[in-house]
């Protein structure tokens, strides 16, 4: 029997790290999905630790943004 897949939606996320505006776009099937790969990629992307963007974006301030695109 397979599983039923969530529709992926387009998400638009805009992250403030370091004085530096960073838009990424994905698709996902909830807005929490699309913070998480977003924030894998910019760690992959800035040759950081991803522990070091998940706290930079913990929810603590308000330095990013995640909407439906």
């Amino acid at each position: 029997m397979a599983k039923d897949k969530k529709p992926r939606k387009l998400y638009k996320g805009v992250f403030n790290l370091s004085r530096e505006m960073i838009i990424k776009y994905l698709r996902a099937s909830s807005p929490e999905q699309a913070k998480v790969y977003m924030m894998r990629r910019i760690a992959a992307e800035h040759g950081v630790p991803y522990s070091y963007v998940f706290g930079a974006f913990d929810g603590s301030k308000d330095n990013y943004k995640i909407k439906e695109s």
